[in-house]
């Protein structure tokens, strides 16, 4: 959901009500709903949205302090090919753990 002007603190207001969470211009929402990965997703983008892609280790902190220790799942998939790890926006990860430019691991 992209946002702007003076739509924003209102748009941000009612998200917080429904429990999403805004963080950097991005906006979270974690379930406590059971599901597997893919009904995950499908929850996800019925909605608008996508399950999350870290970009940075800032989010990653940001999503592991918000969690704490509930088990959640992120956009990362091998569906394609078992053992090739992709985003779900078509970024690979490489082998090493480490997202394309950035400097992190997900463990």
């Amino acid at each position: 959901m992209s946002v702007n002007g003076d739509n924003k603190l209102t748009a941000e207001l009612v998200l917080l009500t429904v429990g999403w969470t805004c963080y950097q211009s991005s906006f979270y929402f974690m379930s406590t709903e059971k599901k597997n990965w893919t009904e995950s997703r499908k929850y996800c983008t019925e909605r608008g949205a996508d399950l999350i892609i870290i970009n940075n280790r800032e989010e990653k902190d940001f999503v592991h302090n918000k969690s704490g220790n509930a088990v959640f799942y992120i956009g990362l998939t091998d569906t394609d090919a078992e053992g090739t790890w992709k985003w779900v926006d078509g970024i690979k990860l490489n082998s090493s753990g480490i997202s394309p430019g950035n400097k992190f691991k997900l463990t």
